[in-house]
């Protein structure tokens, strides 16, 4: 009796001793599968992050330029960004023109710091940076593209009868301050 107690305490031990290791026993799958999965999730990693930079990409075309990189060119004629500008200069931006509301350019420009605009007649305005404005201030250059908009038969600006459209303005710059050196005559008040 001795002997077969001592052998199911044996059989009990074993299966007890056994149970544990078959427990730890992990399925592992075939190492092709294994690196099946891990190129998947690679995969799907890099285009998650490919995403990211599309979708990071698309947000920063629809920001509007901030002030500091914001590109000028009538300070010195040339393209410069606007802290760089040797001018005190103000720039309507895109934004400020949709949102503006008149679609006319003097009521665009009396949001400027600095700039005089006074109204001789229902269509005809005149613009000045220094001083007070008179009847015709023909100190200040007006360009469109680097043209001038100055009508030299009649000696101003004909700012209702200028040659576009105001939507299709991109940005309006204003240099105050004497510009001659730069741009010639009537720019002794600014641009």
């Amino acid at each position: 009796m001795r002997s077969v107690s001592r052998t199911l305490y044996a059989g009990v031990i074993t299966l007890a001793l056994a149970a544990p290791a078959s427990a730890r026993q992990v399925q592992t799958p075939p190492p092709a599968a294994a690196a099946q999965t891990a190129q998947e999730k690679e995969k799907q990693e890099k285009e998650r992050l490919e995403q990211e930079k599309r979708d990071r990409e698309k947000a920063e075309q629809q920001q509007p330029a901030k002030y500091e990189e914001t590109v000028v060119v009538s300070a010195s004629r040339a393209s410069e960004k606007l802290v760089n500008a040797p001018a005190t200069m103000s720039v309507i931006t895109t934004a400020q023109i949709e949102g503006a509301s008149s679609p006319n350019f003097a009521e665009l420009l009396r949001t400027v710091p600095g700039l005089n605009i006074t109204q001789v007649s229902a269509r005809d305005i005149n613009i000045t940076t220094r001083g007070s404005t008179g009847t015709l201030a023909t100190g200040q250059l007006a360009l469109l593209d680097g043209r001038s908009l100055y009508q030299d038969f009649f000696g101003f600006v004909m700012w209702d009868l200028l040659p576009v459209n105001f939507n299709e303005v991109k940005q309006i710059e204003v240099i105050r301050g004497p510009a001659s050196a730069v741009w010639g005559a009537n720019a002794f008040n600014g641009v």
